[in-house]
C-alpha cells in the first residue's frame, strides 16, 4: 500500500491538473458532458469541504477532490456543480463513498443541480464501479455515477492528441508502467518532458 506522504503527492497533482485544465479534461475523459456545458459563461472552484465528517472515512478525511459550478447550454437558466473524485487504487466502499459524497455536497450547497464523476486510476483492468445500491423491506436507493477508466486509454493515441490534458492522463499511466523501476521512470519522465517542450509549452 502506498505511503500517506505518497498518496497526498498524488492527490495534490492530480487537483493541481485538474484546476488547470477543466474544460481540457472534460474533453479528453467525459465528451459528452464536455458538449452540454456552456464554457463561454466561465466556471468557478467551490470549497470541497464538506459540512460534516465522513465517518467511515475517519475524521481527517472531509474534502472531496474538485467542485465547480458551470452552466449548461440547454436554454435553462441554472447553475449545475460537478463533483470530481480521482480514485488510485481498489477499494470495496468506493460506491458508498461516492454516494455519501454527493448526498453531502447536495445538502451543503443547498440541493443543487449535481453531478458526480469518477477517474479510475488505478491499475485493475477488471474494477469498474459505478453504482450504489441498497434496499430493505421496500425502501429503495440507486447511485450510478459516470466513471472513466484511465488504462483504457491508448497511449500511441494520447501521444498524437493536441489536448493538453492528454499529456497528463499519459504520463499517470507511464508511471504506472514504470513503477518500481526508477531508470525507466526517469527516462519515461525525460521524453515527457521533451513532448511538452515540442508542443511548446512553457515552465508554467
Amino acid at each position: 500500500m502506498r505511503s500517506f506522504r505518497a498518496r497526498m503527492r498524488f492527490d495534490a497533482g492530480w487537483k493541481h491538473a485538474l484546476r488547470a485544465f477543466l474544460p481540457e479534461c472534460l474533453e479528453l475523459l467525459f465528451p459528452d458532458l464536455y458538449a452540454q456545458i456552456d464554457w463561454a459563461r466561465g466556471y468557478q472552484f467551490l470549497n470541497t469541504e464538506l459540512m460534516r465528517p465522513v465517518p467511515f472515512l475517519g475524521r481527517t478525511q472531509r474534502f472531496v477532490d474538485v467542485l465547480a459550478r458551470v452552466y449548461f447550454r440547454d436554454g435553462k437558466e441554472r447553475i449545475v456543480l460537478l463533483h470530481i473524485e480521482i480514485q488510485a487504487q481498489r477499494t470495496a466502499n468506493f460506491p458508498l463513498q461516492m454516494f455519501v459524497y454527493y448526498y453531502r455536497v447536495f445538502d451543503s450547497y443547498e440541493f443543487p443541480e449535481l453531478i458526480s464523476l469518477a477517474i479510475l486510476a488505478d491499475n485493475d483492468p477488471n474494477w469498474r464501479p459505478d453504482t450504489f445500491e441498497r434496499a430493505l423491506a421496500g425502501c429503495e436507493v440507486r447511485f450510478r455515477f459516470p466513471t472513466v477508466k484511465l488504462l483504457d486509454f491508448d497511449e500511441a493515441t494520447l501521444e498524437q492528441s493536441r489536448n493538453p490534458f492528454a499529456l497528463v492522463v499519459l504520463a499517470h499511466l507511464r508511471a504506472l508502467k514504470t513503477r518500481g523501476n526508477p531508470e525507466l521512470m526517469l527516462r519515461e519522465k525525460l521524453a515527457l518532458v521533451r513532448q511538452m517542450h515540442a508542443r511548446g509549452y512553457n515552465l508554467e
